[in-house]
């Protein structure tokens, strides 16, 4: 690991990916979606830096520099590392996922993006409805709120769009069946739906209100939206 971040990998394309142009030659950095980093890459006497970027999905670039017949060296240097405090990681390695099918290992509560009581349910051996020789698995919320999110198990990495989490969503057949270290949970955009409450004037006297009076309601609440927002 380079500043304390592992799981750094480098993709080099000698003569550039499916995106590049052409002549041009392509570099990306993957790595843990728990840092923010700031890195500078060389490739030979060619270098560009990127800021605060997370590389769960690899940053980089399709054009990097003009593709030559022969390379000598590439460079990374972390620049800068902090948190990404988007992303919260259960570590797994050390429970038993040896469990029947339709049977959960499920975490503690934790929250992100200020939203409260987020858990998630991972089947090893897979839910009910799963397919054989597949695990599930599921993230969790309070209601009142939808979510952009991506989550990891190990390597593989499934995104949900605009997802209630009070049921439960997530995937059935996430991935075939194998024992697995770690999952992270990264919450990428925050919806709140909102609670309407009403008031029947129909049978308030505020017809006799002079100038200057008001109508006082009486007091409500409108349950955990006020523990909800987006940042």
């Amino acid at each position: 690991g380079l500043c304390g971040v592992d799981g750094l990998h480098l993709d080099f394309y000698p003569v550039g990916d499916s995106r590049a142009s052409e002549g041009q030659c392509s570099v990306y950095l993957g790595g843990p979606p728990t840092a923010l980093l700031d890195v500078r890459i060389w490739v030979d006497e060619t270098k560009r830096v990127f800021e605060g970027k997370c590389l769960g999905e690899g940053w980089g670039w399709a054009d990097f520099a003009v593709a030559q017949d022969t390379y000598s060296a590439i460079f990374v240097e972390v620049l800068s590392a902090s948190r990404n405090d988007k992303v919260w990681s259960w570590d797994i390695s050390s429970l038993d996922q040896d469990l029947p099918r339709d049977e959960k290992l499920t975490s503690q509560e934790f929250s992100l993006m200020a939203i409260p009581r987020l858990r998630v349910d991972f089947y090893p051996r897979g839910a009910a409805t799963s397919e054989e020789d597949h695990c599930s698995l599921f993230l969790r919320g309070p209601p009142n709120v939808r979510v952009d999110a991506r989550l990891w198990l190990d390597e593989k990495k499934g995104t949900m769009r605009a997802c209630s989490l009070a049921e439960g969503h997530g995937w059935p057949d996430f991935m075939p069946c194998a024992t697995c270290k770690t999952i992270h949970v990264e919450i990428l955009q925050v919806f709140p739906d909102p609670e309407v409450w009403g008031w029947d004037l129909s049978s308030v006297a505020w017809q006799q209100c002079e100038k200057g009076q008001c109508v006082l309601s009486a007091k409500f609440d409108v349950s955990d939206l006020e523990e909800i927002q987006v940042k």
